[in-house]
């Protein structure tokens, strides 16, 4: 949603940066032409941006490799990441 905010930390604006300078330099007209930050660069959705369920997928697998538990010990999953299985 345009106009709408939320503060970050330095440490995240950084990787945001770096984020966004990787897109810049990977990307071009063919492989990129909305300009997204995080797109596909290949494939049948190259010039995409990736579909929630893939996203969701990986933070699933990321919480499972870092250990990351809620305040119970279980692993974390991730909001509407939870229906999504291995």
């Amino acid at each position: 949603m345009k106009g709408h905010g939320i503060s970050i930390d330095h440490e995240l604006a950084n990787l945001l940066a770096t984020l966004i300078d990787r897109s810049v330099q990977n990307c071009n007209q063919d492989n990129n032409p909305d300009k997204f930050i995080f797109v596909r660069y290949r494939g049948s959705r190259k010039g995409l941006p990736y579909e929630q369920q893939v996203i969701g997928k990986y933070l699933i697998i990321l919480s499972n490799e870092q250990n990351i538990v809620d305040e119970n010990g279980q692993i974390f999953h991730f909001k509407n990441a939870t229906q999504i299985t291995g």
